[in-house]
């Protein structure tokens, strides 16, 4: 008995803490851009120590990205792009991170921007752990 109880514990334990990523991307999936932009350059402005005026052009640069970021594709749509318009996609996104990634060295000195590129190392090491989980659980 004393297992059976344990087993359920453990189970709604895990499926509650499943559920909590879902929520999560939900509530990001229903902010607007204007709210979006405002949370990640107070983020930054708390771990960078930006000034009045590097927080302004941080929120101006977030929000333009933001508003530049194109709807999710579903996986069937994904699978019916030929290969020239992944391609395409691709050097796009990156060309705006490049552009992003110029403009945040512009605004941030030197000590700020080696943070704010440790953080978005962290970020990246972070986003591709949890793709491999994702790929794992398939």
């Amino acid at each position: 008995m004393k297992n059976v109880l344990l087993i359920a514990t453990l189970l709604l334990t895990v499926m509650s803490y499943g559920q909590r990523g879902e929520k999560r991307m939900e509530a990001r999936e229903k902010m607007n851009p204007e709210q979006i932009a405002s949370i990640k350059s107070k983020k930054m402005a708390l771990e960078l120590s930006l000034s009045e005026k590097q927080q302004k052009e941080v929120y101006d640069l977030t929000l333009k990205q933001a508003q530049d970021r194109p709807e999710k594709m579903s996986k069937e749509k994904m699978q019916k792009m030929s290969q020239e318009d992944r391609v395409a996609m691709i050097e796009s996104k990156l060309d705006k991170q490049i552009e992003a990634k110029r403009e945040f060295k512009k605004i941030l000195n030197e000590q700020q921007y080696e943070r704010f590129e440790k953080m978005m190392n962290k970020r990246k090491k972070g986003a591709k752990k949890k793709m491999k989980k994702r790929r794992e659980n398939r």
